[in-house]
């Protein structure tokens, strides 16, 4: 602490670092490998069907968007990232990368 600054500032700094050495390495990449663990798990069919409801989600927030009704724009960002996991995923079932477990295909 320097002279002439209020004890206050000092903590407060300490606080704002202890809170972000917590958060950058809690802030791995598990979130977005459990995502790609649980896309391994779905069927081609279920994984079809997840990449329908983001088309129709994207489309939806898109449309928010840019009418100005968006809340927040990462929801807009994460569902096209999440689109993006989908059809990536399809794709390597289709070049038989990564099999996709199949239910009732054949």
């Amino acid at each position: 602490m320097e002279p002439g600054q209020p004890a206050w500032r000092d903590v407060r700094k300490d606080e704002r670092q202890a809170d972000r050495g917590a958060d950058e390495s809690d802030a791995g990449l598990d979130g977005d490998n459990m995502k790609r663990d649980l896309l391994k798990e779905l069927t081609a069919t279920e994984l079809r069907r997840k990449e329908s409801e983001l088309r129709d989600e994207v489309f939806r927030l898109r449309f928010q968007h840019h009418t100005g009704q968006l809340q927040s724009p990462i929801k807009l960002r994460t569902a096209r990232r999440e689109l993006g996991q989908v059809l990536t995923r399809l794709r390597e079932h289709e070049l038989g990368i990564n099999a996709v477990a199949s239910a009732g295909e054949g």
